[in-house]
């Protein structure tokens, strides 16, 4: 009976003990929080063209350590007091996929100090430019020529009615690319290749505005000074027509990664690359005809 009421009084302490010092531990795990609209992002207009941008995410870290990324605009949830060290890298759709959310390495991270609070919300407004290290082998914009050509199929042309255009605040965007399918067209797919590029990169992306009617491949030519081999075709990503958003805006904006796909194909089949050139490949069997247009198209590399 003693052993079982001394068994009793010691579980009874136990439960006080922890009681009291989580009473007095009690802001030990309450919050911060950080909010963050979106991301401004910035670029030189004549060395790096447009600085339209698509930053749905971020990554997020604080104090050296990753919490995570985030759908802006969010409100972030911080377990940490005074003054913090914040980092923020702007998150793009790889390949136009949601699933795969990665932080874009030719954007510069936002880092700022701020003192936090628990139970307060502190705004941060991150803004971007492109890192040093980006180079650009071509921005076309279709403005006076362009880099690309038809392989074949319906024709490349330049297009410049103002109810097509390509529009970002403080930018002039005249012109653009346009292929046109008519139904009563008998070609009824495009494909459309830009110059050669010689210089092989360390990474490489593609990033264009674009409004599709129809879905549009996007891939490389891997081309060997070995008159043997013919140019390797290399499809990488496939680019969904451009439904209208919330906002009404039709013009949408991808990041394409070639990095994978080049890499590979430099070494494939005792094929050493020494140059290649991107391509956009699409149709439609619509009766109502397809329309497909580009601007600002980048090639950028380091």
């Amino acid at each position: 009976m003693y052993l079982k009421i001394k068994s009793i009084f010691i579980a009874l302490l136990f439960i006080t003990i922890t009681f009291v010092f989580f009473s007095c531990n009690s802001d030990i795990d309450i919050p911060s929080y950080v909010y963050i609209k979106d991301v401004n992002f910035n670029s030189d207009r004549e060395t790096q063209g447009t600085a339209s941008h698509n930053v749905p995410f971020v990554f997020v870290t604080v104090n050296g350590t990753d919490i995570g990324c985030y759908q802006l605009p969010a409100l972030i949830p911080v377990i940490a007091g005074g003054q913090a060290n914040i980092r923020i890298g702007s998150g793009i759709k790889l390949n136009g996929i949601s699933a795969q959310r990665v932080e874009y390495p030719f954007y510069t991270p936002f880092i700022q100090s701020i003192k936090l609070t628990k139970e307060k919300v502190d705004t941060i407004r991150p803004s971007s430019t492109y890192i040093d290290a980006a180079k650009f082998h071509f921005i076309d914009n279709f403005e006076e020529q362009t880099v690309f050509s038809s392989v074949e199929g319906a024709p490349l042309t330049i297009g410049d009615a103002d109810d097509l255009q390509f529009h970002y605040p403080g930018e002039y965007n005249g012109k653009y690319g346009m292929i046109t399918i008519s139904p009563d067209d008998s070609l009824s797919y495009f494909e459309i290749k830009s110059q050669l590029i010689t210089k092989l990169p360390i990474d490489c992306f593609v990033e264009l505005n674009y409004w599709f009617t129809e879905d549009v491949e996007v891939g490389v030519y891997c081309y060997t000074s070995n008159s043997q081999y013919k140019p390797k075709k290399v499809g990488i990503a496939n680019i969904r027509a451009s439904d209208m958003d919330e906002k009404g805006e039709k013009w949408k904006k991808i990041y394409i990664n070639l990095t994978d796909e080049l890499n590979g194909a430099s070494g494939s089949e005792g094929i050493n690359m020494d140059s290649f050139a991107v391509y956009f490949s699409g149709g439609t069997s619509d009766v109502k005809g397809a329309r497909f247009l580009f601007d600002n198209i980048k090639l950028i590399y380091r």
